[in-house]
């Protein structure tokens, strides 16, 4: 069959499947099992598919109609203007998440601005944060990471930062790591597994970063079909969606520098209980920001610079 062909009868097949966006969606599956860019695609319609690749082409179809998430099937997806690997083991990065880096990009660059003391070949050993060479304002923890997408993408747009990566799935870590090999970061990221702080005992950061689950169990059931692809463990928040935030407040001042960062990226309606959280663990300079739809998405606060004032 000819591109242009398999093309329609996909777009076909997910519309009356239900899937939003049909056409576009299966031009992605096409390309993919085609390993034809875009360009190829469009330039040449009547080029001809081999058997064994409509066959690879058909089963993606057949995986996406069944609400297998596009990006689990075609193993990457778009990221702050980068490619990230994908698997089942991570929740898939989404645009509202950007927001996070946005915000942790801001702060970096106000405290690199303020402090002048980075260089780009500081070389960090964070144990109990100190550095051998450099400032401890060069140490990110990401929590919860998943795919990397936030720390790795911090790493990517920040040469001075050095940062750690801890998720509870040795799967997750290990997509991480493939991402982090793939946007050339790898030498100053470090992977830890274990529940939150866990791997990163004794140690102290000048910023934390963190997208934890926070849908209300309760929710869970009721998800549109292809985000209950996505690992439950990633998803759930406990009863009111606020668990992890509850122990993230409570614990991440004991791994922050004085005057370090939390960053926070929240459910759009959890900002009043999580910045009570922050504030109730003494953070100040507590902040909300918007994502691009105008709904709450991040919240933020710094550990006062004097921690004797607590």
């Amino acid at each position: 069959m000819k591109v242009k062909a398999l093309w329609d009868a996909g777009a076909a097949e997910l519309s009356l499947a239900g899937v939003a966006d049909a056409c576009w969606q299966a031009e992605l599956l096409l390309r993919s099992v085609t390993d034809l860019s875009r360009a190829a695609f469009l330039a040449y319609p009547s080029r001809e598919v081999d058997e064994h690749v409509v066959e690879r082409y058909r089963e993606a179809l057949r995986q996406r109609a069944l609400g297998v998430p596009l990006q689990y099937i075609i193993g990457y997806t778009e990221f702050f203007g980068r490619e990230f690997r994908v698997t089942p083991a991570v929740l898939i990065p989404r645009p509202d998440t950007e927001t996070l880096v946005e915000e942790a990009l801001r702060v970096c660059r106000g405290e690199f601005a303020r402090t002048r003391k980075l260089t780009s070949t500081s070389h960090f050993a964070l144990r109990t944060g100190e550095c051998v060479s450099g400032t401890a304002e060069n140490v990110l923890l990401d929590l919860c990471t998943g795919s990397g997408c936030i720390g790795l993408t911090l790493a990517a747009e920040v040469p001075e930062l050095q940062v750690y990566l801890t998720d509870i799935s040795d799967a997750a870590l290990a997509v991480a790591a493939e991402n982090a090999a793939r946007l050339g970061v790898s030498d100053r990221v470090q992977f830890r597994q274990g529940d939150l702080f866990a791997p990163v005992e004794g140690m102290r950061f000048s910023m934390i970063t963190a997208n934890p689950p926070y849908i209300p169990s309760a929710e869970i059931p009721i998800l549109a079909s292809d985000v209950q692809s996505e690992p439950r463990i990633a998803l759930e928040g406990g009863e009111d969606g606020l668990a992890y935030y509850r122990r993230i407040a409570a614990l991440a001042p004991g791994f922050l520098t004085p005057g370090g960062w939390l960053l926070l990226e929240i459910g759009c309606t959890q900002a009043d209980e999580v910045k009570s959280l922050l504030a109730s663990a003494h953070f100040t300079e507590l902040f909300v920001r918007q994502d691009l739809a105008g709904r709450d998405r991040v919240v933020g606060g710094r550990l006062p610079l004097d921690t004797n004032s607590r």
